[in-house]
C-alpha cells in the first residue's frame, strides 16, 4: 500500500483486487481498529468485492485480510495478509 486511504472512499482499486480474491475463494477480510476514539464500524465492504476473478491475484488464495484502521481519522494504514487457519 503506498498511502492510507479513508475507509468510507473504499480501497484503491490495486489493493481491491487483491482483497477480491481473498473474498471470493472463502477467506475473510476483516478490520482491526487500533485507535480508541472511534466512529463506528465501516461499510464500505460491499464496494469492495465486485469484479472479476482474475488469475494473477491467485497468490491470495489461501489468506484472509486485515485491515488495519486508525480509529481517530478513519484511515486505513496497513493491510496485513494472514495464511489462513493460522490465527
Amino acid at each position: 500500500m503506498s498511502a492510507p486511504f479513508a475507509v468510507d472512499g473504499g480501497a484503491p482499486p490495486e489493493l481491491a483486487a487483491w482483497l477480491t480474491q481473498v473474498k471470493s475463494t472463502g477467506g475473510a477480510v476483516t478490520m482491526h481498529q487500533y485507535c480508541e476514539q472511534s466512529r463506528g464500524f465501516m461499510s464500505f465492504f460491499g464496494k469492495m468485492f465486485t469484479g472479476p476473478r482474475a488469475g494473477r491475484y491467485a497468490a491470495a488464495d489461501n489468506y484472509d485480510a486485515v485491515l488495519h484502521v486508525d480509529g481517530v481519522d478513519q484511515r486505513v494504514t496497513q493491510v496485513e495478509f494472514r495464511l489462513r487457519g493460522t490465527h
